[in-house]
């Protein structure tokens, strides 16, 4: 380890240890990884795999992570979306498996950190560290004023209410007992518990975690550079969608992380889902025309920081073309925005005399989403020029 490291990690331990420590957290979170990988290990290598816990181990991991990221995060935390009781029944049951505090603790730190992002405020603060970023927040105590305005917004809901009451037992009982009770119905209570219930809590605490440390340490910045957030596919995959994470930040109350179809998000598919079925409602999306123009201003930045040595010429010149051509893109987007929003309107008041008037509007608003793509495209592309020219 290098010096300057060094003294870093010591200023580090100094900072936590002024601070009132949580040892129970602590015992938690160093104690179980171990404990899950030599009981695993134990399970597997004496015999006794079986197919059917660790397919229980899929389902309830799948269950445990969706609710942190489609309940805590962008139901309870960003109200993205509204959601009928079982849905959030589900969510705040399973929510309470991962281990990560109830959804009233969980939202309103999760408040501080977007609203204080990258400050002394901010919880999980990258600029403190990596590993305080993503772990050692966690060892010191917090305080809750659930009284204060945050804590009374975030406590409306009596479900939340409740399962903060009652945090731990529903904790043991859906992380420990449940997975425990099924996997015995097949004679491996053991493999239940091992695999399906403290293997699911430790995977999904450090997947977690790491949008809070990677996904601010690592990755694109397609729409802001304002904050520390970061773009990760890689994250996303391991997260159901959350490692989008610079969308995210620049637009938190969108239901979705991954716009785009081929953007890994089982999180907003879940939250459509269940929306078809008629279980959510009121999803909150930003319009196209807005994303395009965070998109722009970035480019923007990233062409003027690279011509700005160059000639006066040169870079007034790639300033007027690049500006140029991003009105015209943004017009582009303006006009698909406006008749994206006319085509949904026009189908929630669909009638049969209408239905030419929808199909008309349908195509228009293809065509429209067609001429944009071609124009951001077209933008893109001389920005990329400018960029190469900058560096000849």
């Amino acid at each position: 380890m290098t010096a300057p490291a060094a003294q870093k990690l010591t200023a580090m331990s100094e900072k936590i240890g002024k601070q009132k420590l949580s040892w129970p957290t602590i015992a938690f979170l160093t104690l179980t990884p171990p404990l899950a990988a030599l009981g695993i290990f134990y399970w597997f290598y004496t015999g006794m795999f079986n197919w059917g816990t660790f397919i229980l181990f899929l389902l309830m991991w799948t269950a445990v992570g969706i609710s942190t990221t489609a309940g805590y995060h962008r139901l309870f935390t960003h109200r993205a979306y509204e959601a009928s009781w079982p849905v959030r029944l589900f969510f705040l049951l399973f929510g309470a498996a991962s281990w990560e505090a109830s959804a009233w603790r969980w939202t309103m730190d999760h408040h501080k950190h977007h609203r204080y992002v990258d400050t002394e405020r901010d919880p999980y603060n990258i600029k403190q560290g990596f590993w305080h970023a993503h772990l050692w927040w966690l060892f010191k105590e917090r305080e809750y004023d659930h009284t204060s305005a945050l804590g009374i917004e975030y406590g409306k809901d009596p479900l939340i209410r409740f399962q903060h009451k009652y945090y731990y037992p529903i904790a043991v009982g859906i992380a420990f007992v449940l997975p425990a009770a099924i996997a015995a119905l097949w004679g491996d209570a053991f493999g239940g518990f091992i695999l399906a219930g403290l293997g699911v809590v430790v995977i999904n605490h450090h997947f977690t975690f790491s949008i809070n440390s990677f996904a601010h340490w690592l990755g694109r910045q397609p729409y802001s550079d304002k904050h520390s957030a970061r773009d990760s596919h890689f994250l996303a995959f391991f997260n159901y969608g959350e490692g989008y994470h610079n969308y995210h930040h620049e637009f938190p109350n969108d239901y979705r992380n991954g716009i785009r179809w081929y953007h890994w998000d089982p999180t907003k598919w879940l939250i459509r889902t269940l929306h078809a079925f008629g279980l959510v409602k009121n999803l909150k999306s930003v319009s196209a025309e807005l994303i395009v123009k965070r998109k722009i201003a970035m480019q923007q930045k990233r062409m003027q920081s690279a011509v700005v040595n160059k000639t006066p010429s040169f870079a007034e010149m790639a300033q007027q073309m690049s500006t140029l051509a991003a009105e015209h893109a943004l017009a582009a987007a303006r006009k698909w925005s406006e008749l994206r929003k006319e085509y949904y309107e026009l189908k929630r008041q669909k009638t049969a005399a209408m239905r030419d008037k929808i199909a008309e509007v349908r195509l228009r608003m293809k065509s429209a989403r067609r001429e944009f793509e071609q124009m951001f495209e077209r933008y893109r592309n001389l920005n990329k020029s400018f960029l190469k020219l900058s560096e000849a």
